[in-house]
């Protein structure tokens, strides 16, 4: 009986208790009664993505966002980014997508995602926006930004000035006409870059130049055309194999000046100024061979936002992406460039100082920030950069204007169907209209 009697008194307690706050709630509107969940799918499970996503959460009691995983390369019902457009075009599709490393622009030809420069633009009348405009603009598909990055690297090529002088771009003609001068005044020992080979030499220049060959927008290419054919006879003189010798340095390859090129991936401010310490002399980051625009490539790092367009909630999952924007999380980007001109400013000036550790007897100790690391090579340490270099760095990702348009399965049929030219089996033109062929039958189909 008594315990009969403590459990009503228990259960009446609580009772109230539930009706007092419930009430408070409704007065007051500390305590919301629904709470509306929007789904972030991920391509990447990036722990940035989901900190924000903690972050988001923490701050809202209204609105909340859960995770949803996809995989870029499923076995089942074919591939990540098809079953989450038929999910968009059901209904069913996440509101929020991070389109993780991988990101190509056929990932949103479908346009089933929100265009995201109107939000910019309602920013920019507002006075917040200080981003690199031409960066988004770089993603653009059809004048929309249905996709954006948070941070980005570039890739390029460095040579030396004395070579080429000064200038931001260069074509395959002209590359070819520097190096044969070039190998000819090193009575042919002169190496286009370490690792050259014919598959090598034809994979890296067209993973930075395929869009000059291809028209995503029209669903057509011209992998026929002589520009191509040019840049296969030129991967053809090269070796089938690497031909090194066992005590082969590149880093002293480079510092004797018997490579051409010296390949960059920039993804820090204190990368800018690696080619000119290892080749010893001013450099010139002269780009990819490519007809008409500038040859540094833009790359997206490992989070790539998005808003399905058929979303109920689209200014709430833009609120979301704005978190990505805000100095404060900018400001901890390391690896790649924050998208934000503030936040890189100011790691370029905190750049420019050398810090210090303080050693037991009162002196100091130089901290090194990063390095320069060739395999079994002593590495070369940074510990600033100098003005020259940032100045260098801004005018490199203010005039990049070209995203990689990288398609893994476009690129396995190029080097699937190049081996046949190399291997002799092909002529050129035999060759390239078999690549046009089955290049044309895929870009179509998308």
């Amino acid at each position: 009986m008594w315990k009969s009697a403590i459990s009503n008194i228990m259960l009446a307690v609580c009772v109230g208790i539930a009706f007092f706050l419930t009430g408070c709630g409704r007065q007051s509107g500390e305590i919301k009664e629904n709470v509306v969940t929007l789904t972030l799918g991920t391509f990447g499970n990036n722990r940035e993505v989901r900190q924000q996503v903690e972050l988001f959460n923490e701050k809202h009691e209204d609105y909340q966002i859960e995770i949803r995983e996809y995989e870029r390369y499923e076995t089942e019902d074919g591939g990540g980014i098809e079953r989450l457009q038929r999910e968009i075009v059901s209904g069913n599709g996440p509101d929020i997508i991070d389109f993780g490393y991988g990101y190509s622009v056929t990932d949103i030809l479908g346009k089933y995602t929100e265009d995201l420069f109107p939000y910019f633009e309602k920013m920019s009348v507002q006075g917040e926006n200080n981003y690199f405009t031409n960066i988004l603009q770089a993603f653009a598909y059809e004048d929309g930004l249905y996709a954006m990055p948070v941070s980005f690297r570039l890739k390029t090529f460095a040579v030396r000035s004395s070579l080429i002088g000064e200038r931001e771009s260069w074509n395959i003609e002209e590359l070819m006409n520097y190096y044969g001068t070039a190998r000819n005044q090193a009575s042919g020992s002169l190496m286009l870059y370490p690792g050259e080979t014919k598959k090598d030499v034809f994979g890296t220049f067209i993973m930075g130049s395929v869009e000059n060959y291809v028209d995503w927008e029209q669903g057509t290419c011209s992998f026929h055309g002589e520009d191509f054919k040019t840049l296969m006879e030129f991967a053809n003189q090269f070796p089938d194999t690497l031909q090194i010798t066992e005590d082969f340095s590149p880093m002293g390859s480079f510092a004797a000046g018997e490579a051409l090129l010296y390949p960059e991936s920039l993804s820090s401010i204190y990368d800018i100024g690696k080619a000119e310490r290892v080749l010893g002399e001013p450099v010139t980051h002269i780009g990819y061979p490519v007809t008409g625009s500038d040859g540094t490539i833009i790359h997206a790092s490992d989070i790539m936002l998005a808003i399905n367009s058929t979303s109920e909630h689209k200014d709430i999952a833009w609120e979301f992406i704005t978190q990505f924007l805000e100095e404060d999380f900018q400001s901890t980007i390391n690896e790649g460039f924050p998208i934000n001109k503030t936040a890189l400013e100011k790691q370029l000036q905190q750049g420019m100082q050398t810090e210090y550790t303080e050693n037991a007897d009162g002196s100091r100790t130089p901290i090194a920030k990063s390095e320069i690391i060739f395999e079994g090579e002593e590495p070369i340490k940074i510990y600033q950069i100098t003005q020259k270099e940032a100045d260098t760095l801004l005018n490199l990702l203010e005039r990049a204007s070209v995203s990689s348009a990288y398609d893994s399965r476009l690129h396995i049929i190029l080097l699937e169907e190049v081996d046949s030219y190399f291997a002799g089996d092909k002529t050129l033109d035999e060759a390239a209209e078999i690549m046009q062929g089955r290049a044309q039958m895929y870009v179509g189909e998308i």
